[in-house]
């Protein structure tokens, strides 16, 4: 079962989500709650969650603040609850470390197909907030030599320019997958990218595949 931690000041959404975990208990099981993120010390303890329901109204400030805190291989994946339309807030909150999005309007199974995909390793954003992510990156010069993608691959090594061509060729599988068709363990792979992710200047798989597609390496890693 995955084991999941909720974070929400809003005490009808706590309510919601914990009547829809209980119902799935096959599949997870709600850990634990928490109203605030006044503490600097994770709420849920010695004993970290799979994956962590963070509702995007509580702080935002503080919200970006712990994300990064929270920022670790090790560490749970952060799906987002998004009441309103916030795409700015959205946005530095995946740079900042979130897996996820999901809004309001999404219905309750889409949700738990959310958990699921998050806890697999996977990223879960709709297009126009990958399109953003892809905008927000600074603008590269085609003609500025050398050229960005080669500047860009000459930072990895020949083994993590392999493990990134396979992120970004099997970019729909779960980190899982990727380590079986690498042929190493998930919790090598996961070194790997905390290296290819310091490397990049991103935090997260999809930072990775957006800083990929904007610098060109899918083209020079996929020929």
């Amino acid at each position: 079962m995955i084991r999941v931690f909720l974070i929400s000041d809003y005490a009808l959404l706590r309510q919601g989500l914990t009547a829809l975990l209980t119902y799935q208990a096959e599949r997870f099981v709600l850990v634990g709650t928490a109203f605030s993120l006044d503490s600097d010390a994770p709420p849920w303890g010695d004993s970290t969650p799979d994956v962590v329901l963070l509702d995007l109204e509580i702080n935002p400030d503080q919200i970006l603040l712990r994300l990064k805190q929270w920022r670790n291989p090790n560490g749970p994946k952060v799906l987002l609850l998004s009441r309103h339309d916030q795409p700015a807030l959205e946005d530095k909150a995946i740079l900042a470390g979130a897996s996820g999005i999901i809004n309001q309007q999404s219905a309750p199974e889409h949700l738990l197909y959310a958990i699921e995909k998050i806890q697999q390793g996977q990223i879960w954003l709709d297009r126009q907030a990958m399109a953003r992510l892809l905008a927000s990156l600074p603008a590269v010069e085609p003609s500025s030599p050398p050229s960005p993608a080669n500047e860009a691959l000459a930072r990895l090594s020949q083994r993590e320019q392999r493990i990134l061509a396979k992120m970004l060729r099997y970019s729909g599988e779960s980190a899982r997958e990727i380590a079986k068709r690498l042929h190493i363990s998930e919790s090598t792979l996961r070194n790997h990218l905390t290296s290819i992710y310091g490397k990049c200047g991103v935090s997260n798989r999809s930072g990775l595949v957006a800083y990929a597609q904007q610098h060109g390496l899918a083209e020079l890693l996929l020929d």
